[in-house]
Formats: structure tokens, C-alpha cells, sequence
């Protein structure tokens, strides 16, 4: 078995290989030779994303047509702020927090959606916010939160 003073040669050769494999790859992709170049950082942005809060009918169905109308206006909803800040680095919220049931065609419905917005729009950041995680007895869910 090899001595503690040789293991830790080796860990340490391990870890200057990765960081000098990374600077390489760096200094590739900025088109800067490795002779004349200081450690190069890795750029991070310092623009925060700012998110649009798109809020969820308390009652997402597509059966009734009362919830249906809202259900409709939620998309829409939904559609517009996509397509609004399609070109910037911003970030839809979709809150829930309002929603007691959800029924299972409007919920492929909201997917198929999502998923259309997603694959014309690649740029958006998508963000969930849940209901609260106290129980809702008495609305036929068993006390379990519905999304």
C-alpha cells in the first residue's frame, strides 16, 4: 500500500490536471493563447432574471363552463407574457396557490401548452409556485394539497 505522502501526490496531480484541462478549454473558446494568458475566469452573469407571475384559477377545469372561461383566460394569460419577453433572459411564474382541484383534461391540456410554449420560446425559464402544504379537508381531496 503506498505511503499517505504518495496518495496525496497523486489527489493533487488529479486536481491541478482538471483545473489545467479547464483552463486550456477556456483559453480555446476565448481564442487565447496559453502562453500569454492569466487564469481565466469563468463569466458570470450579473443580470438577475425577472419572473412574470401568471396566477392559476382556483378551479382548473375544462369540463364546467364557468371554469372553463378561466381556464382559457389562464392560457391566455400564460401565452401573452411568454410571447412578451420571448426575446429577453426573463422567466415565467406560474402560482398555484389559489388552486383547489384540477382535473385531468385540463391538466393535459396545461402540459401541451407548456410544452408548445417551451419548444417555440427555448430562451423563457419556467417557475412553479405550489399551494401551501396545509391540508384542504372538505373539498373532496382528501386533506391532500391538490398539485
Amino acid at each position: 500500500m503506498p505511503s499517505k505522502h504518495i496518495r496525496d501526490n497523486r489527489i493533487t496531480a488529479k486536481a491541478s490536471r482538471r483545473f489545467y484541462q479547464r483552463h486550456r478549454r477556456r483559453c480555446k473558446e476565448c481564442g487565447v493563447s496559453r502562453k500569454h494568458a492569466r487564469i481565466i475566469k469563468k463569466k458570470k452573469p450579473n443580470q438577475k432574471l425577472i419572473f412574470i407571475k401568471v396566477i392559476a384559477p382556483t378551479q382548473i377545469c375544462i369540463y364546467k363552463k364557468q371554469n372553463q372561461l378561466k381556464m382559457m383566460e389562464f392560457l391566455n394569460a400564460l401565452e401573452l407574457s411568454v410571447k412578451k419577453i420571448k426575446g429577453n433572459k426573463n422567466g415565467i411564474c406560474i402560482c398555484f396557490r389559489n388552486s383547489s382541484a384540477i382535473t385531468s383534461g385540463a391538466c393535459l391540456f396545461l402540459l401541451a401548452t407548456l410544452d408548445r410554449l417551451k419548444i417555440e420560446f427555448p430562451n423563457v425559464v419556467y417557475r412553479v409556485i405550489y399551494p401551501p402544504s396545509v391540508p384542504y379537508i372538505g373539498r373532496g381531496n382528501r386533506g391532500v394539497p391538490v398539485v
